[in-house]
Order: C-alpha cells, then sequence, then structure tokens
C-alpha cells in the first residue's frame, strides 16, 4: 500500500463492485466538465479589480478546489495582504490557510500543521462554523501525511460541520478522505462505501476536482488488486477529465498510478517516459511531495528492470528530498526500498542503516500497515546477520502490533485479507525457529495467527453496525490513539498492556455497534494455545498436521499426544497448491 500527500490505495472487493458499477455511470452520463470549464472562465473575468480582495479570494477558491494550488497562490497572498489592510480577520485567515495549502510541498508539512493548529486556536474562526469547516479541511490534508489520528479527528470534526451548514460537496470531500482512515484501520467494508459513495456524489455534484482525486484513489485500489486493465479505465479517466477542464491542477496521482500499471503490465517504456513527464511537472511546480513520489517510482521501475545503480539514485534522492520536508510516509517507502537493494548487493551496513530510518519515519506517522513491513524486514537482516534473538524480538513487536491492527474489525482476524496481507511476518517468524529446529516456538506462531482466526469464525459475531453512533465515534478514536501508541513502543511489556486496553475498548465497540448478543465474554488477553496443551487434547491414535507453505520449499508441523516435530518439504507454495488443485 502507498499513502502520500495526494492520496491512498484501498484493498476491497465491495469497494471494487460499488466502483464498477460507476464506469456505466461514467459512460451514461459523460464528461461533467462543461459547466465547470464555464463557470471558471467566468470567474477569471470577474476578476476585473486586482485590488478587490474578495474578487481574488473567490477565484483562488475556484482554483484551489480543482487542486491547481499553482495558480491559487499568488491570488492568495494578495488578498491575505488586502485583507489585513481592511482589518477583516476572517478573510486573511481564509486566505492565509488556502497559501498554505497552496504551498504545501515548498515546505514542512510539521510546521504547516503547527501554524494550522494555531489558526484555528483564534476566536475568529472559533466563531464562524465556514471559516472552521475551511481550516479543518486544510489541517486534515496535511496530517494525513504526519498523523493519521489526528487528521481522523478533523475530517470527522469537518464532515459534521458540513452536514450542519449544508455544505453538500464539503460533506463528498469529507467521506472520501473518511474512507482513507477507515481502510487504514482495516475497516474495508465502511472504506467502500465512503470511497464510492464519494466518487458517485462528486458526480452528481458536477464536481470535477473530487471526481479526479476519487477516480485516482480508486485506481491505486485497482492496482493493489492486480486488476491492471480495470486501474488504467480509471487512470485514464482522471486525466481526460483533468485535461478538458480549464485550470484544472496537474493530476500527479493518476499519472503515477498509471505508470504503476504499466510497469506490472510488462510496459517498462511506456512507464518510463509518463514518470520522467510527471517528474519535471512536479520540479517546474514545485511540488516536492509528488517529485518525491515519483522518484520512488522510478527507483522501483530501475530496480525491477536491474538497473541498480539507477534505483539507488532515485531513491536515495527521493529520501533526502523527503526527509528536508519530513513527508515520513515517502522518506520510510525509499528507504525500504533501498535496504533491500543494499541487502542483495551484501552492503549490510548501509541496509541496516536505511531500514531504521525507514521503520522510525513509519512510526511517526502511525501507518499500521508499513510499521509491520518494515520490523519485518529488519528481523530479516538481523537474522542474516545471526542474531536470531533480536530477530525473534523484533518479529514479536510486528505481530503484537498486527494484533493491534484487528482491534477495530467487525471480528479481530476475520478479515481474511489482512491476515494475508501481514502472514510475510508469520512466516518469516515460523522460518527462523524452524530453523533453530524450536517446534514448540514454532506451533505457537502458526496458532497466533490461525487459531484465532478459527476462534472468531466459531464465535459467529454479529456485524450489524450502527454507524454514526457518537459512543461508538468516541471509542473508535480511543482505540486509533492506542494503536499509534503501539506502533511507537519498543518495550514487550508496554506493548501487552497495550493490546490488553485494545482488546477491552474492542469488547465495548462491539456492545455498541450491537455486535454482541448472548455472547459469552471472552478473556481480554487471548493467546495462542501452547504446545503442551495442545498435545494433551489429542487422542493416542490422532496426528495434527500443519502445514506452512514458502518458496521454495515448506513445512509441516506434525503433532502427537507424545511427540512434535518439524519436517521440510522439498516443494514450494506453487507445486503444491497445483497438486492440490489437480487432487480436487
Amino acid at each position: 500500500m502507498k499513502v502520500h500527500t495526494s492520496g491512498f490505495v484501498l484493498r476491497s472487493a465491495g469497494l471494487i463492485t460499488l466502483v464498477l458499477s460507476s464506469v456505466a455511470f461514467l459512460h451514461y452520463a459523460g464528461p461533467l466538465t462543461r459547466s465547470n470549464r464555464r463557470s471558471g472562465l467566468a470567474a477569471q473575468r470577474g476578476i476585473t479589480d486586482l485590488n478587490d480582495p474578495k474578487q481574488l479570494l473567490a477565484e483562488a477558491d475556484r482554483l484551489a478546489w480543482m487542486f491547481n494550488s499553482q495558480a491559487a497562490a499568488p491570488l492568495y497572498a494578495r488578498a491575505e495582504k488586502l485583507f489585513a489592510r481592511s482589518g477583516d480577520e476572517a478573510s486573511a485567515i481564509h486566505a492565509r490557510v488556502g497559501l498554505l495549502r497552496a504551498q504545501a510541498e515548498t515546505m514542512s508539512f510539521v510546521d504547516i500543521s503547527q501554524s494550522l493548529a494555531a489558526q484555528l486556536e483564534k476566536p475568529a474562526v472559533k466563531s464562524n462554523p465556514r471559516l472552521k469547516l475551511w481550516v479543518l479541511a486544510a489541517k486534515g490534508y496535511t496530517d494525513i501525511e504526519i498523523d493519521v489520528a489526528a487528521a481522523k479527528k478533523e475530517w470527522e470534526e469537518a464532515r459534521s460541520i458540513a452536514v450542519k451548514l449544508g455544505e453538500k460537496q464539503w460533506v463528498e470531500r469529507a467521506d472520501g478522505e473518511l474512507g482513507t482512515f477507515a481502510f487504514l484501520e482495516g475497516d474495508s467494508t465502511k472504506a467502500a462505501k465512503l470511497a464510492g459513495g464519494a466518487l458517485l456524489s462528486a458526480m452528481v455534484l458536477g464536481d470535477v476536482g473530487g471526481q479526479i482525486r476519487f477516480l485516482e484513489m480508486i485506481g491505486n485500489g485497482l492496482n493493489e488488486e492486480k486488476r491492471y486493465d480495470e486501474a488504467l479505465y480509471f487512470f485514464n479517466r482522471a486525466i481526460s477529465l483533468a485535461q478538458k477542464t480549464d485550470n484544472c491542477g496537474f493530476p500527479f496521482m493518476a499519472y503515477e498510478g498509471k505508470a504503476d500499471a504499466l510497469l506490472a503490465m510488462g510496459k517498462a517504456d511506456e512507464a518510463q517516459l509518463l514518470l520522467q513527464d510527471s517528474l519535471s511537472k512536479a520540479e517546474a511546480q514545485q511540488k516536492q511531495g509528488h517529485a518525491a513520489q515519483v522518484l520512488i517510482l522510478l527507483g522501483e521501475l530501475s530496480e525491477k528492470s536491474g538497473n541498480r545503480t539507477a534505483a539507488i539514485r532515485y531513491l536515495e534522492a527521493a529520501g533526502a528530498k523527503a526527509s528536508q520536508l519530513r513527508f515520513y510516509r515517502m522518506v520510510g517507502q525509499a528507504m525500504f526500498d533501498l535496504a533491500k537493494i543494499y541487502r542483495e548487493e551484501g552492503d549490510v551496513p548501509k541496509a541496516n542503516a536505511r531500514l531504521s530510518a525507514g521503520l522510525e519515519a513509519s512510526r511517526r506517522v502511525g501507518d499500521r500497515y508499513y510499521v509491520p513491513r518494515d520490523l519485518t524486514a529488519l528481523a530479516e537482516l538481523r537474522a542474516q546477520e545471526g542474531n536470531a534473538g533480536e530477530a525473534d524480538a523484533l518479529y514479536d513487536e510486528a505481530e503484537d502490533v498486527i494484533d493491534g491492527i484487528m482491534a477495530n474489525l467487525p471480528g479481530p482476524y476475520s478479515e481474511s485479507s489482512i491476515g494475508n496481507a501481514m502472514s510475510e511476518t508469520y512466516l518469516k517468524h515460523f522460518e527462523l525457529t524452524a530453523k533453530n529446529n524450536d517446534v514448540d516456538r514454532a506451533f505457537r506462531i502458526v496458532e497466533r495467527i490461525r487459531g484465532r482466526s478459527v476462534a472468531d469464525v466459531l464465535r459467529s459475531r454479529s456485524v450489524n453496525l450502527r454507524p454514526g453512533s457518537p459512543a461508538a465515534a468516541g471509542l473508535e478514536n480511543d482505540i486509533s490513539a492506542l494503536q499509534v501508541k503501539l506502533m511507537q513502543s519498543t518495550n514487550a511489556d508496554e506493548r501487552a498492556q497495550l493490546l490488553e486496553a485494545l482488546l477491552e475498548l474492542e469488547e465495548r465497540l462491539a456492545y455498541v455497534r450491537g455486535a454482541l448478543i448472548s455472547r459469552p465474554r471472552r478473556p481480554l488477553r487471548e493467546k495462542a494455545v501452547d504446545l503442551k496443551t495442545a498435545q494433551a487434547s489429542l487422542m493416542p491414535d490422532e496426528l495434527l498436521l500443519e502445514y506452512v507453505l514458502d518458496e521454495p520449499r515448506s513445512f509441516c508441523l506434525a503433532v502427537s499426544r507424545t511427540h512434535a516435530e518439524i519436517d521440510v518439504l522439498p516443494a514450494g507454495r506453487e507445486e503444491i497448491e497445483d497438486l492440490t488443485k489437480r487432487y480436487l
């Protein structure tokens, strides 16, 4: 999953179903650009006096709504000065906030977030709902890169204000952004409903900027599903809308996603040209965040093409650019890619340094999906160095974070897509213990993920959620805050306490949602059954077999009442799955 300043990636079957139904609507309705183009020209002609700050502000807002920050920035700057001179504090704040967002990729997001937080404390903002909505949205767009929990709260509050004001387009924009957080928290059903619904609303309301943004997001989701042909339709649609709409911002995310799809389809040359074009646009417009993201993609493309020298050059440049502006998520991705290359080249010190920097960045931004990935990669590196003890502890830490992710699903571990996405951590941890022939530890690792999955199915939880409940929203926010603390903790005892607290909150949230009906309360800190307990439950003539599939070899845990061993199988996942299909 790649998440950066401009958008996010969704994995959700529900989302795919919803947005594919939108394709027919897109074809039927045709481009929703004509009215926007006409109003845009009218607005431009409307600036008859460059000393009229209201005219300047209106046009700047229109351009910002179309994500054309380059054109909006000078208008906001002039409007702010004129409003300040006339003593109109509220309008001056509005222009100042617009300028901060327009210049976002030329400065640190941390500094911008702090500046916006200061604006929110001003009486002129607190007493003006429309102005507060504007500032909250600006801060929400900013904090997605540095503080996910804060960004979610900001968008929730912004949406609430938009509903009260009857601002349908702001409600639509907020819903789309809230889909981001639903996905990051593992609630794929909610994410699908919000993101897909936001696209449909944008189409109905004629919000071209919103359409482009949500089309880009959905295209990225299809990329993650490896449905590249379908993804290209959405990216091309976004690019086409941008090209047909006057004064629309350059659709960087669509170009980046399209390049990803083309590369996956074996069209590396087309992807390279597309990314180079996007990079030149980003540098010309001083879009440092997009420039860093494109450099990462160029690095990944070069690595896949076998040009490691170019890959390192691109990725190091991306990391430096992202670090300078504290774009933590991009720092994490660049460092992870670099560590992989350095490790394969045998440069362990550089691989260590890049992975440590990437892990720190992922923790800073609170990314629930990248932290386990980075911890797993660091554990692999420690194992390669021969430090099995430290590797084991890092795997444990990654698995604790994964446990924390599951605390806000309809049923923890019942979402198989999340378990599959994180399975690499358990697989590598199992292989480490198998190498050391630690059967008891290997059994615990397998049961930690599989045992809880089965237990959840047996409970047959109801998922009749009650959205919109203030009590549920409060608990969800508390869970989000604890998840961030869990990701940032390196202390095993502290993580155990945090996991217990998460499970307790999960129980309370389930009651609020109406998901627990006539179900006995379960222990807060459920642990996987240990090997001796499992053996004691077996009859003398029973044998328990647990398979762990990997390439190029697989494993079988064979457990009887009196004996347990790990058998190495001389076949990989692909061969075993093929044999299974043929047998069935």
